[in-house]
């Protein structure tokens, strides 16, 4: 499970087969990790069978979770989670099997903390993910544009004369929404509390 926003991964669970019972404790217990408030939260995934389940159809409705699902048919509708994935598979040291569910699970976690707390990401301004997700990344980028305004004081030509900024934050995520919607996007986010949304893959 990834926070579309931040891209901080909340949640994961490594099984022998695919359950409806198994996303519902690794839903449930993200969410109580994570602090969700009732109605505070949506969440995205495809339409497999375990997230279309009667059991977490009713999980949903007692902790207050919306869902989203993807088209039908339409890979790309998950695109946070595919990336993600996508990052885990090409890692350098990524195995070509795992002999166990135990030596699968110890990878991961290694990966995941490696991500959550040490990967620059592109799509967050070359932030960690949980810089962004615990509120930090507007301090590191102050800091980053102060370094870059010293040294361009100190060496205008290097940087052609013109004054470097550090790459902002998107101010918001969203999953298959049209791009000509960002402005009404914006304008709303300015008007109430911002939903979490969160994907699954």
């Amino acid at each position: 499970m990834i926070d579309i926003f931040s891209r901080f991964v909340v949640g994961f669970t490594i099984a022998k087969n695919e359950s409806s019972e198994i996303a519902k404790e690794m839903i449930e217990y993200a969410c109580f990790e994570q602090n969700i408030e009732p109605d505070q939260l949506t969440l995205h995934s495809d339409r497999g069978s375990p997230m279309t389940s009667g059991s977490l159809i009713d999980l949903f409705s007692f902790l207050g979770i919306s869902q989203s699902l993807s088209r039908p048919r339409t890979s790309n509708d998950n695109p946070y989670s595919e990336a993600q994935f996508k990052t885990l598979k090409y890692f350098p040291d990524y195995p070509e099997k795992f002999e166990s569910l135990k030596e699968a699970k110890d990878y991961i976690e290694g990966f995941l903390h490696y991500y959550n707390y040490c990967h620059y990401h592109s799509g967050i301004g070359y932030q960690y993910p949980s810089s962004v997700h615990f509120g930090h990344a507007e301090t590191i980028r102050d800091k980053r544009a102060e370094t870059l305004s010293k040294a361009y004081t100190n060496n205008p030509i290097r940087f052609r004369n013109i004054s470097p900024d550090p790459v902002s934050v998107p101010s918001f995520a969203t999953i298959n929404y049209p791009n000509d919607k960002k402005e009404e996007i914006i304008e709303q986010l300015d008007k109430t509390d911002t939903d979490i949304l969160i994907s699954t893959k």
